[in-house]
């Protein structure tokens, strides 16, 4: 518990500011952190969607389209994972799979997209 404390972050700032450069540390940390979370919980899909959004934040695509699938998998009605996946999917050309996503994270209710 102790470990998982001190890697919790402290802030989501750096996650919620698109405008700047990304601040490799700050981002690692929240990697690290996510990582134990999800290994603690034996897969978390919240877990795994914040490492998709970390390592998007990176442009590390493999690795971000490879957790928000997890997430996508465990919690299909998670807006925002799919959402996520499906803008990683277009930007990676793929524009059958982003439409198949972004489709069905539109088709979502609003009551359980943040559940």
């Amino acid at each position: 518990m102790r470990t998982l404390n001190y890697f919790m972050p402290g802030s989501y700032t750096a996650l919620l500011d698109d405008a700047g450069p990304v601040n490799r540390h700050v981002f690692d940390r929240y990697i690290i952190y996510y990582k134990l979370i999800s290994g603690l919980t034996g897969g978390n899909a919240d877990a795994y969607a914040m490492l998709g959004i970390c390592y998007s934040r990176l442009e590390q695509d493999r690795p971000a389209i490879k957790f928000l699938e997890k997430a996508m998998a465990l919690k299909p009605q998670s807006f925002w994972a799919g959402y996520d996946l499906g803008a990683l999917y277009l930007k990676n050309n793929d524009h059958t799979k982003s439409s198949q996503i972004l489709t069905q994270a539109i088709s979502i209710p609003p009551q359980t997209a943040f559940g």
